[in-house]
């Protein structure tokens, strides 16, 4: 259930642990210490990779009940809790592509609901391409030929610590430019932002998140040439609005950006749904596109895989024979919290976070060997890394480049797809789902 040897004479390798997939990670092996550095600081990489460290230093074992199981014996209790199951959710999916895909085969076979951990944010664009459509960029586009960059939320650059000095300030461009001047629509104090983006001298215009889709709907009503009697909108003036737009009809190819994750309101796809409008417009005689990525921990990945396995996104039930999407009703903590769903395989291996949230449905946690548990699942089972204790493959959080991750020590632990596969493989065979 493991690889073969481990790859640390590599020169760089990817890294899977945020959605920018930087893959340029020196890897340092010390006996079984494990160091991975960076060009440019990145506290999330230093947090996984520390975890991971950890985990080594004390290997967690499989546990049944609280009490250390072997390997095949907990595979056995989570097939016999989750087969026994009339309505089970399988959610978490933060791992590695093979992960994702064995969890999914085993939701198939368990008539099971799918979500992710991160669901309501990767949702939220979902509702919006689903709605009216957007136009979209790359990661790579933006680094390249973006000369004008919009930022919806400065908790962008928390989640993607190295968006800086890998998108925004490349040391070449396909251009020739030095990189897109940068606008942030927030009402953070300057001061607290990561010191590589106040390098870039951006704009801050006071737009909370919240009201970032007044401040969108303007600027549309403005440059379609209605009536607009406000006096700004969503906190910042007419002024400093009218100004922007100057600068994004200006722009050879202006980018408006965000994460999902920061728009966690109701409605919110109705705000981000005014970005896509703002874009669309501006293309009626320029270029312009929107760059929406979600909150990371393999989300795009799971996207993806399910699409490629039902036709559909998460928030699919297999129950019935049948692939069902609803991104409403199937959404993973409204089943928990309605008592909808009888058992809960959660699956997140990246980092100890996201957890299991905290439910009296019977649970079988595999993950991470430093999984932050609130609570002692009926069956946990430690497993390895991706990135790190195995190779595999995860997309990057555009979802448009898929990354191959190495392995980088030798670890006890299995993959999630082996664990998955055998768990899939001790299920009885059921007549009807």
């Amino acid at each position: 259930m493991t690889d073969a040897s481990p790859a640390t004479a590599a020169a760089t390798v990817p890294c899977p642990f945020c959605a920018l997939g930087c893959d340029d990670l020196s890897p340092h092996l010390n006996g079984t210490r494990l160091r991975l550095s960076a060009p440019d600081d990145c506290p999330i990489l230093d947090a996984a990779a520390a975890a991971a460290d950890a985990a080594l230093a004390s290997p967690a074992v499989p546990r049944v009940g609280g009490a250390p199981a072997s390997l095949e014996a907990a595979c056995a209790a989570a097939a016999g809790l989750l087969g026994g199951a009339r309505a089970p959710l399988v959610s978490g999916l933060a791992a590695d592509l093979a992960g994702i895909r064995a969890a999914l085969h085993l939701a198939r076979a368990l008539g099971a609901t799918v979500d992710h951990a991160h669901g309501d944010a990767l949702q939220r664009n979902l509702a919006v391409f689903q709605g009216d459509g957007w136009m979209t960029a790359s990661l790579g586009e933006v680094r390249n030929r973006c000369d004008l960059l919009v930022v919806l939320g400065a908790g962008l650059f928390r989640r993607l610590p190295r968006l800086a000095g890998r998108v925004l300030r490349p040391a070449e461009r396909l251009d020739g430019g030095a990189g897109p001047a940068l606008v942030i629509l927030d009402t953070v104090a300057p001061e607290t932002l990561p010191e590589a983006v106040r390098a870039l001298e951006p704009e801050l215009l006071p737009v909370p998140v919240a009201r970032a889709g007044e401040a969108l709907g303007w600027l549309r009503a403005l440059l379609a040439g209605r009536p607009v009697m406000a006096d700004g909108a969503g906190g910042a003036g007419r002024t400093a609005l009218a100004a922007l737009l100057a600068r994004l009809r200006a722009a050879r190819y202006p980018v408006i950006a965000w994460s999902a994750a920061e728009f966690d309101f109701p409605h919110a796809d109705l705000a981000l749904a005014q970005a896509a409008g703002l874009v669309r417009s501006l293309n009626g005689t320029g270029r312009a596109a929107l760059l929406p990525l979600g909150a990371g921990d393999a989300d795009a990945s799971a996207h993806q895989a399910c699409a490629w396995h039902s036709g559909f996104s998460l928030r699919t039930a297999f129950a019935g024979g049948r692939a069902a999407y609803d991104p409403h009703l199937h959404r993973g903590d409204r089943l928990l919290a309605a008592g909808e769903a009888d058992a809960l395989l959660w699956l997140s291996c990246l980092r100890p976070d996201p957890a299991p949230p905290e439910s009296p449905v019977p649970t079988v946690a595999v993950g991470h060997p430093g999984l932050r548990l609130a609570a002692e699942p009926e069956v946990f089972i430690p497993v390895g890394v991706p990135g790190i204790d195995h190779a595999g493959l995860i997309h990057r959080g555009d979802g448009l480049a898929t990354l191959g991750l190495r392995r980088l020590r030798d670890n006890p632990w299995p993959t999630a797809a082996a664990v998955l596969g055998r768990i899939l493989e001790l299920i009885p065979a059921r007549e009807e789902n």
